[in-house]
């Protein structure tokens, strides 16, 4: 090893604009038949990969022909080349004969030479917007035809859209949260507000079937004694005359909340035995399952209650809800899944008869139902164009490769990214270097694995010798762009999750002593204005501006853009974290660190059905969010500004507060403490009252906390 550093060490020294650390050099030199280079954000591994290319080509071991370089779309497949050429034309006149491809364009050469008819992707499939539009005119059509489908569609997407949490957090995380109203909950299709997320999920099934409900209307009777408050049932159906309980219950007919919520349960029963009025109730177990929406639709009308249809209606492509958006985006996604696995229907009902029995399994099986109908069509749709989607697309090619109807010419194979690689994919590649002789050089960091929404699997790159067969796992743990102090909390924050691969990552980088900013403001509509201070309070850099990077969770949140005003020595641009990587920045500013649905973390593609569609569940709770908030820190070469609103406070600003000892400074200029332990919305800022100084939240007066200076 330390002859083939010296013997190369003017090479290493020049290939690249600042000579190769050890680290890396010791990846170029390396040519075990298997490697797998895990590479920390700001690493250099564009820099290992020019080198290597370069080193195995100086040191006589390819001829360049026989080298592909595979990335994950055109554009970094042209970065790479262009890079690869400029910084190794010294060195080797020919590498312009290095191949560069995508997987699918791949895949698409290996099925035209095998078969003699290149086939191509319809226009619907290469743009994701047009996938979407598919789906909905796949959807509508169906709608229309089968009355079967378009009743458990609207059903999907009306009462079911969402996952339920666990009992214990049924009431957490309330969509509506207004500290100025003071009103908390839960939101309903009808527009009232209720205390939890299964009482939502009864709600809108009643009011999807046309049944009109009161809730928490008070029992005709005054039921105050010393024990017992007025009794306000959760809903009353006047058609029927009936009160509907939803007792939160589980299987085995426990309730997280103790023995006293049993006992209400039974003074309730016992009270409308008493005074002759009509009770029905149901579990949220029996929602889960479905039993208790078979349950109402029994016994409704046997009391006169007709249940009808309120809430169909077509989908319109360019005017969908939020919800329409994310539950075509988990279909579209759930698809991709399923032809990257490989699995039928029949795959997927086992692996539904195998989840927990706490599981949302109506949800589940609604899902699959619907799921099996649309992609029927899509395939029939395909078919008829005689075009090809792009998971298709691997899966032929690496049948073709596995039967010997085409025989690869690349003796090395080196994939950029391969924390993003598919299970089609490595299929691919191992089919590519599956004969004596071949060689494998992987590059990627699985904790920067982003891209589960179109079909990557984080396990291909923790199970490498697992599925490629032993080889040699080497790291490059040095950073050149974020401080350390920044390194720790960022690494620290996603090396939670055990699955993740271990990495010490050390910084070369000037260090800084307020690596993370957080602000909180008031209302979201205070965001971009706190941004802009913040921007302006800014020192110039040693070239003289103010280099800043907005990420934004989404693509709407470019718009705060548009309300900010700096001056000629300020460089602001935005990007969304996704399209992020290998983009970096002195400034980082995550402007919308909020909870709920389209906060951050974003609750859409957590969904657990997508668990049954992929080959290994990845269990850890918001696995994929966190890895996007890590990348998102780890653009900053001096420091990251994250805002949140008051009240909405993302989980992440929660963790970084509490494990991180990061400060927080409030709308009014004050340096929080900590998250208030009462409602886990608000900070612990300075008060003072009639007996001196203390802790208060900052939510007051909806939450009133306090605790002793």
């Amino acid at each position: 090893m330390q002859k083939a550093f010296l013997e190369s060490e003017r090479f290493f020294d020049t290939v690249e604009k600042c000579p190769l650390t050890r680290e890396q050099r010791e990846a170029v030199i390396t040519c075990d038949n298997r490697m797998l280079l895990v590479a920390a954000a700001g690493s250099g591994k564009t820099s290992v990969i020019v080198a290597k290319t370069g080193y195995v080509l100086t040191q006589g071991f390819f001829d360049p022909e026989k080298l592909l370089i595979l990335a994950f779309n055109t554009d970094a497949a042209e970065e790479v080349a262009a890079r690869l050429v400029q910084r190794l034309k010294p060195f080797v006149p020919n590498v312009d004969r290095v191949k560069f491809k995508t997987f699918h364009a791949l895949a698409l050469e290996t099925i035209g030479l095998a078969t003699g008819k290149k086939p191509s992707a319809p226009s619907w499939i290469v743009e994701d917007r047009k996938a979407i539009d598919k789906l909905v005119e796949i959807i509508n059509s169906l709608c229309e035809t089968s009355s079967e489908f378009r009743k458990n569609w609207n059903l999907f997407c009306h009462v079911l859209a969402d996952e339920l949490p666990s009992l214990e957090e049924d009431s957490d995380n309330p969509d509506v949260c207004d500290s100025t109203t003071g009103r908390v909950g839960f939101s309903t299709a009808k527009g009232d507000l209720v205390k939890s997320r299964s009482e939502a999920v009864l709600a809108d099934w009643l009011h999807c079937h046309g049944i009109e409900y009161r809730y928490e209307e008070p029992y005709p009777i005054d039921t105050r004694d010393s024990m017992h408050s007025q009794y306000r049932p959760d809903f009353y159906l006047p058609a029927a005359n009936a009160y509907l309980e939803l007792y939160a219950v589980d299987q085995n007919g426990r309730s997280p909340f103790g023995d006293a919520y049993l006992e209400s349960m039974k003074w309730k029963e016992a009270l409308h035995r008493q005074h002759k009025t009509t009770l029905l109730s149901v579990t949220v177990h029996a929602i889960r399952t479905g039993e208790a929406f078979e349950y109402l639709t029994r016994e409704l009308p046997k009391r006169g209650v007709r249940l009808g249809s309120a809430l169909e209606k077509a989908l319109s492509s360019r005017n969908l809800t939020k919800k329409e958006a994310v539950i075509l985006r988990t279909f579209r996604t759930f698809l991709t899944h399923m032809k990257n696995n490989r699995l039928t229907a029949q795959d997927v009902q086992v692996r539904l008869q195998e989840v927990e029995v706490s599981s949302f399994k109506l949800r589940h099986r609604i899902f699959l139902s619907l799921f099996d109908a649309v992609r029927t069509r899509w395939d029939a749709e395909l078919k008829a164009e005689g075009g090809v989607d792009f998971e298709d697309m691997l899966n032929q090619a690496a049948n073709i490769l596995q039967a010997g109807r085409w025989k690869s010419p690349y003796e090395m194979v080196l994939v950029d990214e391969f924390q993003d690689a598919s299970q089609a994919r490595a299929r691919l590649v191992n089919e590519l270097v599956r004969e004596k002789g071949r060689f494998l050089f992987a590059v990627g960091d699985d904790w920067q694995s982003i891209n589960r929404f179109a079909g990557a699997d984080v396990g291909v790159m923790q199970s490498f010798e697992t599925l490629f067969g032993k080889g040699t796992v080497l790291k490059l743990e040095t950073t050149f762009r974020c401080p350390q102090t920044l390194c720790d909390i960022a690494g620290g924050f996603v090396s939670k999750n055990p699955a993740q691969l271990n990495k010490r990552v050390r910084s070369q980088a000037q260090n800084t002593a307020l690596p993370v900013v957080l602000l909180a403001v008031k209302r979201e509509d205070g965001i971009a204005s706190a941004v802009a201070s913040y921007i302006a309070s800014l020192p110039l850099g040693s070239h003289g501006k103010r280099r800043v990077l907005i990420l934004g969770r989404y693509r709407f949140e470019r718009q705060i853009l548009s309300v900010l005003s700096v001056d000629s020595m300020t460089e602001v641009r935005f990007s969304t974290v996704h399209a992020a990587k290998g983009l970096e920045a002195d400034y980082i500013v995550i402007p919308r660190l909020i909870a709920g649905t389209m906060g951050f973390p974003c609750r859409i593609h957590e969904d657990p059905v997508l668990r049954l569609a992929m080959p290994t569940a990845d269990t850890y709770e918001l696995s994929e969010e966190r890895r996007l908030f890590y990348v998102a820190l780890t653009r900053a070469k001096k420091q990251v500004c994250l805002v949140t609103v008051e009240g909405n406070t993302s989980v992440f600003v929660t963790e970084l507060i509490d494990e991180f000892g990061i400060k927080v400074r409030t709308s009014s200029g004050q340096m929080a403490e900590s998250v208030c332990p009462r409602c886990g919305k608000g900070f612990l800022v300075p008060r003072k009252g009639p007996y001196g100084s203390f802790w208060g939240c900052s939510c007051y007066p909806n939450c009133h906390f306090t605790r002793p200076l």
